[in-house]
């Protein structure tokens, strides 16, 4: 995916045109014409704005639609979506539109792009690294419910597991990533999310026994993803699916290479109930 932009003061801003929509339609930025406006003329970067809105209201929204219209096809849904994206950039002053129509990323009065942190490992660090943003660009709707699903893992991986080793390449390490990929292949699809677990580890690369595990362990969350109901409530979802993890935990069917019980391996070998809660 090519983005335009330029590297200044240290700090990367991009701009992009947007193709065949007359200046009038950006001349009053409290509010874009989108009946004017053809999303999918050109390649815009999503996520350097959605990294800096609230999540949770990105997924409620997305929801809303969804229970307005349980057959909206995706496309309406993303084209929903983007330009939501784009009025809330607007709106937060995130992003400014020219005259000619350019959109073009702001920056704080310190001269930094101030982005939301969506927590440590397995999501991101600070903000999405350059590989994740060009998945997260191809459906702003599944990015946005994987990055939902990193949230989830992240808020409920301490609950089920302790860690001597800072939950890194343990069991806790096993079930946080399995987890974020069950979930967010249950919402945004198998294919979408493994793609979306190979770049973040292209982003954040560690050892290459550490990349071996967490890709194992991304696909067997993918793969598990298949044991929860497509009947289940929402509600529901994240339990089901830390109960279904946690199983494959205890039963060795995830890697690891580190434990109080085995020290630290040079190589991969089962998960076990090792620092399980539950």
């Amino acid at each position: 995916m090519n983005f335009l932009g330029k590297k200044a003061m240290g700090i990367t801003l991009a701009s992009v045109m947007i193709l065949g929509v007359g200046t009038t339609a950006f001349a009053d930025t409290t509010h874009i014409d989108f009946d004017r406006v053809n999303l999918d003329a050109v390649e815009i970067d999503y996520a350097s704005i959605v990294e800096r809105l609230e999540l949770e209201e990105l997924t409620d929204y997305i929801r809303s639609e969804e229970l307005k219209n349980p057959s909206i096809s995706q496309s309406d849904l993303e084209g929903k979506l983007k330009a939501k994206v784009i009025q809330e950039g607007v709106d937060e002053r995130i992003i400014s539109v020219d005259d000619s129509g350019n959109v073009i990323f702001t920056t704080n009065k310190s001269g930094g792009i101030s982005t939301r942190s969506y927590g440590d490992l397995p999501i991101v660090k600070n903000k999405l690294g350059k590989n994740e943003k060009k998945v997260f660009n191809k459906s702003l709707v599944k990015g946005v419910k994987v990055l939902e699903a990193g949230q989830s893992a992240m808020k409920n991986y301490k609950r089920y597991y302790d860690s001597d080793y800072g939950w890194e390449d343990d069991n806790g390490d096993a079930f946080r990533h399995a987890s974020w990929m069950a979930l967010a292949a249950h919402y945004a699809g198998a294919s979408y999310t493994r793609e979306f677990g190979i770049a973040h580890e292209d982003d954040y690369p560690s050892t290459d026994l550490a990349r071996e595990m967490d890709l194992n362990n991304n696909d067997v969350g993918i793969e598990k993803a298949e044991k929860i109901p497509s009947n289940t409530p929402t509600s529901d979802v994240d339990l089901v699916t830390f109960l279904v993890i946690n199983d494959a935990v205890k039963n060795g069917e995830l890697k690891r290479f580190k434990g109080p019980d085995i020290g630290t391996l040079d190589h991969l070998v089962e998960t076990n109930s090792q620092g399980a809660k539950k």
